[in-house]
């Protein structure tokens, strides 16, 4: 048995040792189709990620696991500088709920020195999952005071304005607290953004 062989079925015992049947029966409920759900809260998860070794072999056998907890762990695990872009396209594919994109974006995506190239490819994607996790992390960009250029801003308003009129209710709410967010960054941010609210 190897090292991360080990560490992962410390990880597994541990999680096991945090089950709330409650929670699990309520995410199941929510449309989550994982093989295993332990209802864990995120604050304990982190805390269990805070004692536990921050490596990309850890982080990918967690990933490995069709489980909502190994998956939650292991964006809050891996390294930054180890979640190359080709990476994060692969666990974006594989992501199911926004609960997992807001948790790779808030550890991995908004610190990727490639966050602003795939922000705006994954804005003017097709794929719903692309869209949603496009706008979380534009958000959290905005909020590290990270303003787009003036053409950027251009192409952002534009791919706004279409998503906050979006059937889709997630891609709606994501671009929503995006555009919140650039309000947020200057006076001409928040002119642009009530224009656009205006018009909702």
């Amino acid at each position: 048995m190897t090292t991360t062989d080990a560490q992962l079925r410390e990880v597994k015992a541990r999680l096991r040792a945090t089950m709330n049947g409650v929670a699990a029966a309520r995410m199941r409920q929510l449309g989550m189709r994982y093989r295993l759900i332990f209802g864990t809260e995120l604050p304990r998860l982190q805390a269990l990620a805070d004692e536990l070794p921050h490596t990309a072999e850890l982080a990918a056998r967690l990933w490995q696991e069709d489980i909502r907890e190994c998956h939650l762990l292991a964006a809050m695990l891996m390294p930054v500088e180890a979640f190359q872009q080709d990476l994060a396209e692969v666990w974006l594919e594989q992501m199911q709920t926004t609960e997992e994109i807001e948790c790779t974006t808030l550890h991995l995506l908004q610190h990727a020195p490639y966050a602003t190239t795939i922000l705006f490819a994954w804005i003017a994607s097709p794929e719903r999952m692309k869209r949603i996790a496009g706008w979380t992390l534009a958000a959290r960009l905005f909020m590290q005071g990270k303003a787009p250029s003036e053409r950027d801003a251009d192409e952002l308003l534009d791919h706004l304005q279409c998503d906050l009129h979006a059937t889709d209710s997630l891609i709606q709410k994501a671009a929503y607290k995006a555009l919140l967010k650039y309000m947020g960054l200057s006076a001409a941010a928040n002119a642009h953004g009530e224009r656009l609210l205006a018009a909702l």
